[in-house]
């Protein structure tokens, strides 16, 4: 009991000292497929990331039956194990596997860490089709977008597991349909086909065969026949009861094709020839191949049909939905190159495709040279259904600028420049600043002159009479007198006026107050002077005046 103890306290002790805290991390490459071997790899690191310079030993397990066991003793910290499971022993499911990682210490291994991970083993192959057009790959998802106007390459991708135990079988064959049409096999995981129809959704579906089992050795024809091609597809166009043969391995011509054991019958006229079969095993279909078999054919149609198994072959089944876009195509740009500086550039743009669109337009100073793979940034990029684009920009600077038209669609990238001149306009005095005003001075200067010939012209129609004030006189009725008083006496000015005017009009007062030139005298001290405003006549001695009786003198002007 005491031995015990001390064992028990010396392991704790011991793992204490040897730093035992370490991140282990399980992978495994599957799922895999009955009879494929699956591999996995467990890696130990410190706490900091980086791989310990121990010694480690790995004990790996899983809980199939029968099962496998191993234990691997490794430096560098890190392993790796593969096991298959056949179907002769093991049925499809999910199955766990879990590694011990022990750590040599001293004169033994202790344990460090442990991990589990699960994984499936599938009856079926595991892959996918995988869609391309020109050599681009296009985005995995549930339906993707593929364009009408370029050939359409679907391939089976399997796992890496599956791939690569298929890699020894004997014969593997794929089985082609769209939208429930068969459309033939190849030999290989190559499909070529046309889609044309904007906006349908189509689905294409393959049966993956692959036989482990020799191929039967031909008998010799007991026929003189003419020996057909390898790698090629015959058939009678005109024959009722043909058979269509479809091997890659022909050498000797027969009237039924074996393929595998699958056959492809004929029971009535096919209307097409499925073309050559290329050297990796392609099959380039062109156009739809009646089908009308009298046997057997695989037949997955949306997965509903029921295929008998044989169980000396693996199956795999794939099926993919596409929708058919149209590409970005006719882009026009209208709007004016050439600009002043201080216009804003306005340009319309219009474009053909499938909805919708996501598109912008960038500013490149200078000439720039597109390459066709430039894209929008995510803050300037614009998605709408309808490809009517209107582009305003203001340009401060007067030089040579690229419009950078980008307009994309799910299966196109259009990139098209537009060259973009921006000038400066040279100031040029107008010819009306200059005219206006030289016009308008010289018909002022005309205007001046007129007024004063008119004015020189029409003076000695006129004669002034100046009237002499005698400002030394005191007049007593010079005095204040009230508003009321100031009323009364304009009354009476007021009439007397008239009674002036009245006698005025007399020829014979005239003669006798007036000079000989027809004026009156000259007023002043001691003259006498017209009328008074009394209607008498100025008497010697008085200021005479032709006024009011306070002795006020006008002037008068004829």
């Amino acid at each position: 009991m005491k031995l015990l103890v001390i064992i028990f306290i010396s392991a704790e002790m011991l793992i204490k000292l040897c730093n035992c805290e370490y991140n282990v991390t399980l992978s495994h490459n599957g799922p895999v497929v009955l009879g494929a071997e699956i591999s996995f790899k467990v890696e130990v690191l410190n706490s900091d990331g980086e791989r310990p310079n121990d010694s480690f030993k790995f004990l790996w397990t899983d809980d199939a039956i029968p099962r496998h066991e191993e234990n691997v003793v490794s430096d560098n910290a890190e392993s790796c194990w593969n096991v298959s499971y056949p179907s002769e022993k093991y049925a499809p499911g999910q199955y766990e596997v879990q590694v011990d990682v022990k750590k040599w210490v001293y004169a033994f291994y202790l344990n460090v860490a442990s991990q589990r991970i699960k994984f499936n083993v599938t009856a079926k192959l595991n892959g996918k089709v995988k869609i391309s057009q020109g050599g681009i790959s296009r985005k995995d998802s549930n339906i993707v977008a593929v364009s009408n106007i370029e050939e359409v390459t679907h391939e089976v991708v399997l796992s890496p597991p599956d791939k690569e135990y298929l890699s020894s079988a004997t014969q593997v064959l794929s089985y082609w349909y769209v939208d429930c049409v068969y459309y033939g096999l190849s030999e290989g995981y190559t499909f070529l086909f046309n889609f044309t129809q904007e906006g349908q959704v189509r689905m294409v579906e393959v049966l993956v065969v692959a036989s482990f089992e020799p191929l039967p050795t031909p008998e010799p024809s007991t026929t003189t026949t003419t020996q057909a091609p390898p790698n090629t597809t015959t058939q009678s166009p005109g024959d009722n009861n043909s058979t269509t043969e479809l091997t890659s391995t022909s050498t000797t011509p027969s009237t039924t094709s074996e393929v595998s054991n699958f056959r492809f019958n004929a029971t009535e006229a096919v209307p097409m020839v499925l073309s050559k079969v290329d050297g990796i095993g392609n099959l380039n279909v062109k156009l739809n191949l009646a089908q009308g078999p009298s046997e057997p054919v695989p037949n997955i149609c949306m997965n509903k049909s029921i295929i008998p198994p044989d169980p000396k072959k693996i199956y795999g089944y794939f099926g993919q939905q596409l929708k058919v876009n149209a590409p970005v195509t006719n882009v026009t740009v209208n709007g004016t190159s050439w600009l002043q500086r201080g216009d804003i550039i306005y340009l319309h743009i219009n474009c053909l495709g499938s909805n919708p669109f996501t598109y912008c337009v960038r500013i490149m100073p200078g000439l720039y040279n597109a390459t066709g793979n430039e894209t929008c940034q995510q803050g300037e990029m614009v998605t709408g259904s309808f490809c009517e684009i209107d582009f305003q920009r203001y340009l401060s600077v007067a030089t040579t600028y690229t419009a950078l038209i980008i307009i994309s669609n799910a299966v196109s990238n259009k990139v098209q420049p537009v060259a973009i001149n921006i000038y400066e306009v040279t100031q040029k005095a107008q010819l009306s600043v200059i005219v206006v005003p030289v016009v308008c001075t010289i018909l002022a200067v005309i205007l001046m002159i007129f007024g004063v010939a008119y004015y020189v012209q029409n003076r000695r129609r006129f004669v002034v009479e100046v009237a002499d004030f005698h400002f030394g006189h005191i007049d007593v009725d010079m005095e204040c007198k009230t508003f009321q008083e100031r009323l009364r006496d304009a009354i009476v000015n007021a009439f007397s006026r008239s009674i002036i005017e009245d006698d005025s009009d007399s020829e014979g007062c005239d003669d006798d107050n007036r000079t000989g030139r027809g004026m009156w005298p000259r007023r002043g001290f001691g003259n006498t002077a017209g009328p008074s405003t009394s209607g008498v006549s100025g008497v010697a001695g008085n200021v005479g005046s032709r006024g009011d009786a306070r002795g006020q003198k006008y002037g008068s002007m004829e």
